[in-house]
């Protein structure tokens, strides 16, 4: 080997190359920074076969394994979903997209091995930096031409559920109900809560008395109200559910080329182009496979479904963009306050350095996005 792997990570690339590993270098490059994986840690590592130059490159992903940290955020079940949908979701919708070539929704990483003991949870895929794809820079806001492939893609993967549903009802059910509802269990823990109420509250101060007292007061309702607002958001008891990404933020986007970026107000004043975007895209996707979007979710369904379900998008938001304009060096993950899991996280968690100037401006955005279409 060119570099030391852990035991526990070569046992896992045993299984990728199918072969004598033997006959591999194996090279480890530098590990993901610092709060881009919040749940666990990730290695990159490269294989070459000496013999014929046969090259694997390869993310590991790996479950945090300390045990109160899984005790205060549901870890395991977050792979365990991860997991179902590389080794059991993604095969079936993939044999069944291959069915009408004309469907080129192909957006996925390929899945190499998966490992679901408890405590040493591990998925190994393919590492598409190698095909120049890249993460961009989390601070930055999406702009058109951003969101505007984002919706596209949403929309022909979401089609594949709704599609292989109208098929195969059966199987569809039987591959959802192996699936957990993860926000529900992140509601239940503590730290969560903490966080989310610490962070809405702390986001009025975004507004601007005198120029924003009714949004303050409708604002002030919201936040009294989050954790439950956030729960039932969450939980989906209509006719047209989907199997969903569940995480789409940018660190768990990867792009190929460049865009152009700017201010985000933009998007969010230009709501209503976007959904039509994701429901144009849907019903095209929909149409290959000989099927009616207008039957299997209306438009107007998809309006009425964003109004109550966009306040756990709303919410998490606020979280998220609160960390992702935390300077690079003050980044944090679950290791770094696992000792105060039984107090008050966000004293930890959100009393380090971040770019306030930027915070204030996106989150008042968000806010008023909100009441606005009244969404709150």
């Amino acid at each position: 080997m060119d570099n030391v792997v852990s035991p526990r990570v070569y046992d896992i690339i045993k299984e990728v190359v199918d072969e004598d590993i033997e006959k591999f270098s194996i090279s480890v490059h530098e590990a993901n920074k610092k709060g881009e994986g919040y749940l666990g840690q990730m290695c990159f590592v490269s294989l070459r076969n000496r013999n014929n130059g046969k090259t694997f490159n390869l993310v590991i992903k790996e479950a945090f394994a300390d045990e109160v940290i899984r005790i205060n955020a549901p870890i395991r079940n977050v792979f365990l979903n991860e997991i179902n949908f590389y080794t059991k979701v993604w095969p079936c919708f993939q044999n069944f997209k291959n069915k009408t070539p004309s469907i080129d929704f192909d957006k996925i990483p390929k899945c190499f091995a998966t490992i679901s003991d408890e405590g040493n949870e591990k998925i190994v895929l393919e590492n598409i930096k190698y095909q120049n794809f890249e993460i961009y820079d989390k601070t930055k806001a999406f702009e058109r031409e951003h969101i505007e492939f984002i919706f596209t893609q949403y929309g022909k993967f979401h089609a594949l559920s709704f599609a292989y549903r109208a098929f195969y009802p059966e199987r569809y059910s039987d591959l959802s109900k192996e699936l957990t509802d993860i926000y529900s269990e992140f509601t239940e823990r503590k730290p969560f809560r903490d966080s989310l109420e610490y962070i809405l509250d702390f986001c009025s101060k975004s507004l601007q008395p005198g120029e924003d007292d009714e949004v303050i007061q409708k604002y002030k309702h919201y936040v009294e109200n989050c954790i439950d607002k956030f729960y039932n958001s969450n939980n989906y008891t209509g006719d047209y559910s989907v199997i969903i990404h569940g995480d789409c933020w940018s660190n768990n986007m990867m792009f190929k080329y460049d865009l152009v970026w700017g201010a985000s107000k933009k998007v969010l004043d230009d709501l209503d182009y976007y959904l039509k975007v994701y429901h144009n895209s849907l019903s095209e996707t929909l149409n290959e496979f000989g099927c009616n979007a207008e039957e299997l979710y209306p438009f107007a369904e998809l309006k009425k479904d964003w109004k109550h379900h966009c306040q756990l998008g709303f919410t998490m938001g606020l979280l998220l963009w609160r960390v992702k304009l935390t300077s690079e060096e003050d980044v944090l993950d679950l290791t770094d306050f696992k000792e105060e899991f039984d107090t008050n996280t966000s004293d930890l968690y959100f009393n380090i350095k971040y770019d306030e100037a930027t915070y204030k401006e996106r989150s008042r955005n968000l806010i008023l996005h909100m009441y606005e279409n009244d969404f709150l």
